[in-house]
């Protein structure tokens, strides 16, 4: 697909311009699992070993599984999912990620968005190398998988006071905020560039009912994020709201997809065990439904909410969710009227 001639028509409706973070378009990457199964397996399955409890006595089963990772726009109206990459047998998902990075530019053009969002499992090196050489600024979490780098942030944020501090309100919860922000620690060893690295402290405030009444309850978090943004153009309240802007990807895309559209239904699934047969010989079947239903309802997910969002009259009238714009639609087709003869029917075909 030739990026730069098809992006301009998403644009003219204007898909893409609402919550731009800094005129910049912002993707997140992260990884779901579709099915799993103790018996049925194909040749593309991972395999993991498993302790279940049997009859009271607890096993050791292998189990058969897919994962992916999938990446989404997640600003504007429409979060968009642009690619998913299959892991393959006896790789991790920092390596389907890496290919699925790589495939990107190719399919989209590198300036397709400009900000992936990362799991701290991606913090590596080969990923800054190649975001680097496309152009792209990188949000990834910071966890101890990056010992050094974390030990190195932990240490010079305890020396001094934070940097910044602010309040926020949002969906019922109320955040107490304090971050801080430094440059120039290299990020590793095997990648010696200097990154960015930015702390935050909250306090989240939320009510919970406790015996029947409504009760405030409050917990610390603590967030780490390494970033290659420039702070004068992204402070560090920019890169915290960046780095919880993640979570979107799991929330409204994989959530959404699960619970409303059957995402681990696992639909399709060629089995070692049914094989077919060419020329006399047992073949298996290549597992090639899996991939394309997925894809199917990649494609039903994103034409669904530009639908709602960029058209629907109804969800401009009065803002409400996909899921009920959905059954309103459902409720419309089933008071068409019937139709008055069956054009198929075996007695006109008879005649």
């Amino acid at each position: 697909m030739d990026a730069d001639r098809n992006q301009p028509d998403a644009e003219a409706y204007k898909v893409f311009d609402e919550d731009r973070v800094q005129a910049r378009i912002v993707a997140a990457l992260d990884g779901v699992e579709t099915l799993a199964s103790y018996s049925r397996c194909c040749d593309a399955c991972l395999e993991r070993r498993v302790w279940v409890r049997k009859g009271g006595v607890k096993v050791e089963l292998v189990q058969y599984y897919h994962r992916a990772v999938g990446c989404q726009i997640v600003t504007g109206l429409v979060k968009t999912f642009v690619a998913l990459e299959w892991l393959k047998p006896g790789e991790g998902e920092d390596t389907a990620a890496l290919r699925l990075l790589s495939k990107i530019p190719a399919q989209y053009g590198s300036r397709f968005f400009d900000i992936p969002l990362l799991d701290a499992l991606y913090a590596q090196a080969p990923v800054f190398r190649l975001a680097a050489a496309l152009g792209w600024d990188l949000v990834v979490s910071l966890k101890q998988n990056q010992r050094e780098l974390y030990q190195s942030a932990i240490r010079l944020f305890a020396r001094r006071a934070a940097d910044g501090s602010a309040t926020e309100t949002r969906a019922g919860k109320h955040y107490q905020i304090q971050v801080w922000d430094t440059e120039g620690l290299p990020f590793s060893a095997d990648y010696p560039q200097p990154v960015r690295v930015v702390r935050s402290e909250e306090t989240l405030t939320q009510n919970h009912y406790r015996r029947g009444q409504l009760e405030p309850e409050t917990s610390e978090h603590e967030w780490l994020w390494v970033t290659t943004l420039d702070r004068q153009t992204f402070p560090a309240m920019v890169v915290r709201r960046l780095g919880h802007d993640r979570w979107k990807l799991e929330n409204n895309g994989w959530n959404g997809l699960t619970q409303n559209w059957g995402l681990k239904h696992g639909f399709l699934h060629a089995c070692r065990h049914r094989p077919y047969h060419r020329d006399g010989v047992r073949v298996p079947v290549p597992n090639r439904g899996l991939p394309a239903v997925v894809l199917i309802l990649l494609l039903a997910f994103t034409l669904t909410a530009a639908f709602v969002h960029c058209h629907s009259k109804l969800f401009r009238l009065r803002p409400s969710s996909v899921i009920e714009v959905a059954q309103q639609l459902r409720r419309s087709v089933s008071k068409l009227p019937l139709h008055i003869r069956d054009p198929d029917s075996p007695a006109e075909s008879s005649i």
